[in-house]
């Protein structure tokens, strides 16, 4: 048997064992799990305000993935941060102090270690520095008469236009 029938044979039944031990994983998840305390998770209330006419929400996305590589003669298995949608946090907030008139803001960050950008096979240590980026950090007044009127690093008006993707294959790789 050739060394590279050899190599993929191995590849193919070290993929059948990490699927099963996520298997695992996924039910013993399940079965700890109860669907009422799931549920209550995502209802609680986090951050609130006491005024009826306030408004503050903390939201985020954790985008963390796991690598693996096998070159023949050894494989690895890398921790990453997505670089197509990184990790992040942000909080929003508004406030409707006289009827017809709300102002508020918007701040985030965007968090991204060992952005999957910059790891491959070839790196030895795959440790990357851990990057934040300010995404939001914005202000607005939203006048019923008037119009709104926003101050700070937010969101252009063209902000998405060029991600639209009729294809419908979404994120496709790209080679560097």
């Amino acid at each position: 048997m050739n060394s590279s029938r050899h190599s993929w044979i191995n590849q193919a039944k070290e993929i059948v064992a990490l699927k099963e031990q996520l298997g695992g994983v996924s039910k013993a998840i399940e079965q700890k799990a109860d669907t009422k305390d799931v549920i209550a998770l995502e209802t609680v209330e986090v951050v609130n305000s006491k005024s009826k006419n306030v408004t503050v929400s903390l939201y985020g996305q954790v985008n963390r993935a796991v690598l693996w590589s096998e070159n023949g003669d050894s494989s690895k298995v890398s921790f990453v941060d997505n670089s197509n949608s990184q990790s992040r946090i942000g909080i929003n907030a508004s406030a409707s102090p006289v009827e017809g008139l709300s102002v508020g803001g918007k701040i985030e960050y965007g968090v991204k270690s060992n952005a999957s950008s910059d790891i491959s096979q070839n790196v030895t240590n795959d440790t990357t520095s851990v990057n934040w980026n300010l995404h939001h950090a914005d202000i607005f007044i939203t006048s019923d008469s008037l119009g709104k009127i926003s101050l700070g690093h937010g969101s252009a008006a063209s902000d998405g236009t060029s991600e639209v993707d009729l294809s419908g294959t979404s994120v496709v790789p790209t080679l560097t």
